[in-house]
């Protein structure tokens, strides 16, 4: 017998039904999610899943422009204080934020809020972030007295141990952009409960100390940027280089750590007796730039930091993912950035990884992006060297037409050497007050 395909009627059906299981299992996953916040992680990812094959289907209705309400309030700190120059932001469901600082008196006002609920954040550096309780905005309406107290963040206590073990110092080459040499020592420690291994310190071959630092936040092996770290020891620096811990997978927090521990064991002379602690510059990129910008958070240890391909703005990365034509967020990015849930809902999860609402307070930068970077968009550190300029901070921001995600040292090209010649030019003029060395 003859099958029949399915009339209009009968797949609308179907797709009501599977679009109601599917909101099913939405607030199933949300009752699991509030009962067991473990499981909050994995059901923001299937939310995002799920409203996203719903947009596909159903088609998303933009915000009327015309239908906007505002809010105010105020920031202080636990003891009542006004807290000036703290940001106060809220975002869409699809990462278009809506943001203002505070005054003197810490009082601040966002309008042109497009209709819907929100959770409004506070931030500023030195203090926690809080959010507030859901904020309905109405078209034409104004809602005041949504106000902050914001705790001082607690400082992160780094403590060395005795776990620290170093190797046997051994000779490093590489090829670029000259033959060079360095001396090389892997060592590893204890921290929160992991043996952070493969990490490495480089010591100039030949020349006499001390030298100033860079701390290396790559992000992977240490080792497979070796031929990245040689030849700034072979400009007269100690470098010391350090990956993520695979085991800790997206715990940028936990890395952040690891980081600082290492950067302890540094300070005290236990690495390198070469190194000059007190003369150090940090560079990150890609995923590890999340952390960099992190460890700026906690730490004054660094004159100048580097950023290469790195993120400034969570909430522009999901934005992009809407609004950019053909960009489609590659590993690890996908996973972190479902796991965060919505922006309008879960602000908290995005601001903290966000350094362009902190640049006043980041030391001296220099921004390295490839123009046809896909994996992270060049606008990550565009964004991020406007709102230096406007702030009047110190910042380079060096842009390369022929480099994607990352410039290999391996194939280099003449963007790649021109790369190197940039960063080592900034990091001499914030890190080398004796130019012999």
């Amino acid at each position: 017998m003859e099958s029949k395909a399915p009339t209009r009627k009968q797949s609308r059906a179907k797709r009501w039904l599977v679009a109601a299981s599917l909101l099913g299992a939405i607030f199933l996953g949300l009752y699991l999610a509030l009962r067991f916040p473990q499981v909050q992680a994995l059901y923001n990812v299937a939310e995002y899943k799920v409203i996203t094959q719903w947009e596909d289907w159903f088609g998303y209705r933009e915000p009327d422009p015309s239908r906007v309400g505002s809010f105010e309030g105020t920031v202080q700190d636990t003891e009542g204080q006004p807290l000036p120059g703290a940001t106060v932001l809220v975002a869409t469901g699809r990462g278009v934020t809506y943001a203002a600082s505070t005054d003197i008196q810490g009082h601040y006002r966002i309008d042109e809020v497009p209709e819907g609920t929100y959770v409004p954040i506070a931030a500023r550096w030195g203090y926690d972030e809080r959010t507030s309780k859901p904020v309905k905005i109405k078209s034409g309406r104004h809602r005041p007295g949504v106000d902050f107290a914001m705790p001082r963040a607690p400082a992160l206590s780094i403590a060395t141990d005795d776990s620290l073990q170093i190797g046997e110092p051994e000779r490093a080459w590489t090829s670029f952009p000259e033959s060079a040499y360095a001396t090389r020592r892997e060592f590893s420690f204890e921290n929160d409960g992991y043996i952070i291994t493969g990490c490495l310190v480089y010591e100039p071959v030949e020349m006499q100390g001390p030298f100033p630092t860079l701390v290396m936040l790559y992000p992977g092996p240490a080792i497979n940027w070796e031929g990245a770290s040689i030849p700034f020891v072979a400009q007269g620096y100690v470098v010391m280089a350090i990956g993520p811990l695979e085991e800790r997978g997206r715990d940028v927090e936990g890395h952040v750590r690891d980081a600082l521990k290492a950067v302890a064991f540094l300070k005290e002379g236990r690495l390198s007796e070469q190194a000059e602690p007190t003369r150090m510059g940090v560079l990150g990129g890609s995923f590890s730039s999340l952390i960099l910008f992190r460890v700026l958070r906690h730490s004054d240890d660094f004159a100048a930091a580097v950023s290469v391909g790195g993120v400034s703005d969570v909430f522009l990365s999901l934005h992009d993912t809407y609004y950019q034509e053909g960009y489609q967020l590659q590993p690890p990015f996908d996973q972190i950035l479902m796991s965060l849930g919505r922006p309008h809902r879960h602000p908290e999860n995005y601001l903290p990884n966000s350094a362009v609402f902190y640049a006043a307070d980041l030391p001296p930068l220099c921004l390295i992006h490839g123009v046809q970077d896909i994996t992270v968009l060049a606008d990550q550190s565009i964004r991020l060297a406007d709102q230096l300029e406007a702030l009047g901070k110190p910042c380079e921001l060096h842009l390369y037409s022929g480099t994607a995600h990352y410039p290999g040292v391996e194939d280099p090209t003449p963007e790649t050497a021109d790369m190197f010649e940039k960063i080592l030019g900034f990091f001499d003029r914030y890190l080398k007050t004796d130019k012999s060395t």
